[in-house]
């Protein structure tokens, strides 16, 4: 399923048969311990983006997917945790996937050696149940 940190605009998904982590979804993972196998778990860097002010230089589909007043909002709470666990943003953004009540192993598609890096940072973050509930508070 596409799930990330990041809320999705579902009239902007490109396939209508492309599956998103919802509410329902989610509650099937969490009773049946059944792993998730997240793609786009990283919004396509939408919260590196707007950390680096770059989300402009994203496609316009992508922009389309992740531009809302709630994912600025979780952005403002994903860098305070970011600055509390001393990680970089992306590190916040994959720990929130990692950090669920039921397996996850997010797939990540890091395009240089940084972001690897950064996403490496995210093996050592678990968020509590109350810092998964801020950043979704949004």
């Amino acid at each position: 399923m596409m799930w990330s940190c990041a809320l999705v605009t579902p009239q902007a998904l490109p396939d209508p048969t492309m599956a998103a982590m919802d509410a329902a979804m989610w509650r099937y993972h969490q009773q049946s311990e059944l792993a998730a196998v997240p793609y786009s778990s990283q919004a396509n860097g939408y919260f590196q983006r707007l950390a680096d002010g770059t989300v402009d230089q994203m496609s316009a589909h992508a922009r389309r997917l992740y531009e809302m007043p709630a994912n600025v909002r979780r952005f403002a709470r994903i860098q305070r945790l970011a600055a509390e666990h001393e990680v970089p943003v992306t590190a916040i953004v994959l720990a929130y996937l990692h950090s669920q009540p039921f397996p996850v192993f997010p797939v990540v598609g890091c395009r240089t050696l940084e972001q690897l890096y950064d996403s490496c940072h995210a093996a050592d973050v678990r968020l509590s149940p109350e810092e998964l509930a801020q950043v979704e508070a949004a």
